[in-house]
């Protein structure tokens, strides 16, 4: 029963990077009429774009 657990995770996670770029160029494409194809280069686009906009990255207002 542990490894269901983690089993599980990792199955969400995949779920989650496939069809998280896809729901992002669905959310454009509804919201903005922009007609983007379901490519995987839109699909590769929208992950770098995210990883970008998220702003994960270190500021240096932290670094001492």
């Amino acid at each position: 029963m542990k490894n269901f657990g983690a089993i599980s995770f990792i199955a969400l996670f995949a779920v989650i990077i496939v069809f998280g770029p896809l729901c992002t160029i669905w959310a454009f494409n509804t919201l903005f009429s922009l007609s983007i194809a379901y490519t995987f280069e839109t699909w590769i686009a929208s992950i770098i774009l995210t990883s970008i906009v998220s702003g994960n990255g270190v500021s240096a207002s932290f670094k001492k």
